[in-house]
Order: structure tokens, then sequence, then C-alpha cells
């Protein structure tokens, strides 16, 4: 709901065209379960690299009787996806840059390439560290952005957001629909 919605920024008609979405890193699994219930005619898959969080997933799916929600359990996001090429219209992720490698970046949009239909749309949700008024709040979010910068999980060491929309179309050699949002 904060975001805007489920796809903020699509407009419904562009949904018609849509008959099959993957959410990658899906964890336990709310965002595509709320998708395919809202969109009963697509259907919805969700990975993640957590069996715990898959299973969550596809409880939470069949206590809503979704037919059209599907889960799987990878072992890495960085290692090619079990499906055939061009299997999905639209890729959605939302906040992986938190625990996704920066090595592993390339690795990871190569393959939503491959699994992307012509014209299939890859929507990448990342947060921002916002700016507030508060010495303390804002030496945290230094430290976290330090240790974000620490873990590999930065590209450069920014002082307000971990630079995933500068470098991403750089590693994939395409065009990304990003969505900013605050945290």
């Amino acid at each position: 709901h904060t975001l805007g919605g489920l796809l903020p920024g699509m407009k419904p008609e562009s949904m018609q065209h849509i008959t099959s979405i993957l959410d990658v890193a899906c964890g336990p699994g709310i965002w595509t379960v709320e998708l395919a219930r809202r969109q009963p005619k697509i259907s919805v898959v969700g990975v993640d690299t957590s069996e715990s969080m898959i299973a969550y997933a596809r409880r939470l799916s069949q206590q809503q009787a979704m037919g059209n929600a599907a889960y799987l359990t990878i072992p890495s996001f960085a290692e090619p996806f079990p499906f055939a090429e061009a299997s999905f219209d639209l890729i959605n992720m939302q906040f992986i840059a938190k625990f996704l490698k920066k090595d592993d970046w390339p690795h990871l949009l190569s393959a939503c390439w491959r699994l992307l239909r012509p014209g299939g749309l890859l929507r990448l949700t990342e947060f921002e560290v916002g700016q507030v008024n508060s010495p303390a709040h804002e030496e945290l979010n230094q430290l976290f952005l330090h240790a974000m910068h620490l873990a590999d999980r930065c590209f450069l060491l920014s002082d307000r957001y971990p630079d995933l929309p500068d470098e991403a179309e750089h590693l994939c050699g395409g065009t990304i629909a990003f969505l900013i949002a605050l945290e």
C-alpha cells in the first residue's frame, strides 16, 4: 500500500497483455498472493532461496485458494532459474539489494532478461535511506550504508542510497523500470 499499490505506475490496460509474472525473492509470498488474488487470470510464480519462506508462501496460497500462484525454492539468485526462455511477461524484484552481493547482480539480471518475453518488463523496487533531522538517525543511516559496503552489497559508498539504479542498467545492458521507496 505504501508503495502505491501492487504495480504502481502500470496502467490497467497494460495488464491485459500480461499472462505470467515471476516474483524473485518473494519471501513469504505476501505480494505474490495478493497479486494472484486480484488478477486471477494471471499465473504468478514466486521464487526464493529460503525453504521456510517458500513453505510459508505455499501455506498462505493454499489457505486463500490461489490456484494461479506457485512457489519454488531455488539454490541461488546468481544461478540460472529453472524456467524456459521467454517464460514471463513481467519479472518483479523488491528490496533485494540488502542481501544480494554486487558480483551476483550481472548473473541475476542476465537470467531475468533470458526469462522475459519480448516486450516484457523487469520491475525493480529498491530502498533509499531517507534524510532526517535527527543526528542519531543520520549516524545510524551512515553506519547502515557503511555496513552494506563492507558486506559487498553496494557498488559505491553513497551517502544516501546503495546506488543500484545507476549501476543496474550498465550491468544488464537494458532498460529497467525502477521504483525507489523510502525506508
